[in-house]
């Protein structure tokens, strides 16, 4: 149960907005979180925003909520929201006076295209002198509900000129003040390897492969997460692929200091399964790269002259018996979290860190899994993986496999891999948010 946040005051416009969103009690809820570290300042241009929906609510009817919602959010994270000035709103609200008496019954179903609209307005403010064509031109192939890609196609219709970098502009929603000057920099024609505040160094072809990389979306660090997937292409002409290697690398995806410090490795890896017919294969990339993962902190490794053939045997090998007596007597400090124990639907459960080598080969016995193969991902202090065990009339079982990267949960499988329950999902929050880990479900 959602609870309002005490002692912020309700003005008049909140007031107002309350009155008319979709869930009164989520606003009141995200209000009172928002307000309560707001500076005055803040709190005054978000009621300017406010006021502006609010005063075109029958045109706006159809995004009201989503865009009040969006607002809240800017208040608290968007740098340009937060410095925008008076003559940029004006800016920003002649976009959406515009956009509304183009479009009648313009409608948002979904959050994330709400921040998108607001973004390109914002943009739209900050560097007015960018806008190659006129609103009213791209505002006519909107369709009455707005998608994603209409709004994506919306920004590229105000600002691209010449080639459009999707691996920056898609991901809009997530562009910190540098990331987006580096946008801007690109669209005016510049190479991205000249822009004076890059995070990572790129050589000219690297620059050039940004415009041909498919879109993927980042959250956070964004333009050097765009530098560095510049660079892992850098020795193979299959770029498409980078949107399955991407999001199946646990060190790009939660890791990205180690990732970036093992950059060439990881270019001769992406060449390697790029051009791999994988429809013929019955192996699975996501396999192999976790297999790459611990490939990586072996000093020498050399793709030279392998085959797919003698990688999968040798990652097989060492799922299942490379290494493994060794491995077994390994041990490492994982976090020091003490073992809790909880109850649910009459059946007990401990959770308990996995510390030991024999422990994560038991692990994957019992479940029939392949959680062996995190051990050295473990023992370099890149993931820690946890035992939630079930009381049996035989002492404690292994239930499910919970892999954690730094303070988020990133998986959980049990018996062959299968997924938990929702009462599971329960109690994995409950024991998550007593360690104060992050898990979506």
């Amino acid at each position: 149960m959602r609870h309002a946040y005490e002692g912020y005051e309700k003005t008049a416009v909140l007031e107002e907005v309350l009155s008319r969103v979709d869930d009164p009690d989520w606003f009141d809820f995200l209000a009172g979180q928002v307000y309560s570290f707001l500076e005055p300042t803040h709190r005054v241009r978000l009621e300017r925003w406010l006021t502006l929906f609010s005063e075109n609510y029958v045109r706006a009817m159809g995004l009201y909520s989503a865009m009040v919602e969006s607002l809240l959010k800017a208040a608290q994270h968007n740098e340009l929201f937060k410095s925008q000035t008076q003559y940029e709103f004006e800016i920003s609200r002649d976009f959406y006076i515009q956009l509304l008496g183009n479009q009648e019954g313009i409608e948002i179903n979904h959050p994330l295209v709400a921040d998108q609209l607001l973004n390109i307005s914002l943009v739209l403010a900050k560097y007015p002198g960018m806008q190659l064509r006129s609103l009213r031109s791209g505002f006519t192939h909107l369709s009455r509900l707005l998608l994603a890609k209409n709004v994506h196609d919306l920004f590229a219709h105000l600002f691209v000129k010449y080639d459009n970098p999707r691996l920056l502009s898609a991901n809009l929603n997530y562009l910190k003040a540098n990331d987006l000057e580096g946008l801007m920099f690109v669209l005016q024609g510049h190479s991205l390897r000249n822009y004076p505040s890059l995070p990572v160094p790129l050589s000219r072809k690297e620059a050039a492969l940004l415009v041909k990389l498919p879109a993927i979306p980042f959250d956070n660090e964004v333009l050097r997460r765009v530098c560095l997937a510049a660079k892992t292409v850098g020795k193979s002409e299959h770029y498409n692929f980078l949107s399955v290697f991407l999001p199946a690398n646990k060190l790009f995806q939660w890791q990205l200091d180690l990732y970036a410090e093992k950059i060439e490795f990881w270019k001769d890896a992406y060449a390697f399964l790029a051009q791999i017919d994988w429809e013929e294969e019955l192996a699975s990339p996501t396999d192999l790269i976790d297999y790459f993962e611990h490939l990586s902190c072996q000093p020498g490794y050399s793709f030279k002259g392998r085959t797919l053939s003698s990688v999968l045997r040798a990652m097989f090998d060492w799922h299942d018996h490379a290494q493994r007596q060794e491995a077994a007597a390994m041990t490492w400090m994982g976090s020091g979290k003490e073992e809790i124990a909880l109850f649910s639907d009459g059946a007990r459960y401990v959770f308990r860190e996995i510390t030991r080598g024999e422990e994560l080969f038991a692990e994957g016995d019992a479940l029939k899994h392949c959680v062996s193969s995190y051990l050295w991902a473990c023992s370099m202090n890149h993931c820690s993986i946890w035992s939630m065990k079930k009381e049996h009339a035989r002492g404690f079982q292994p239930y499910l496999t919970i892999e954690a990267r730094g303070q988020k949960i990133v998986q959980v499988a049990g018996l062959r891999n299968k997924k938990p329950t929702k009462e599971d999902i329960d109690l994995i929050e409950e024991w998550a948010s007593m360690l104060g880990l992050k898990w979506e479900g």
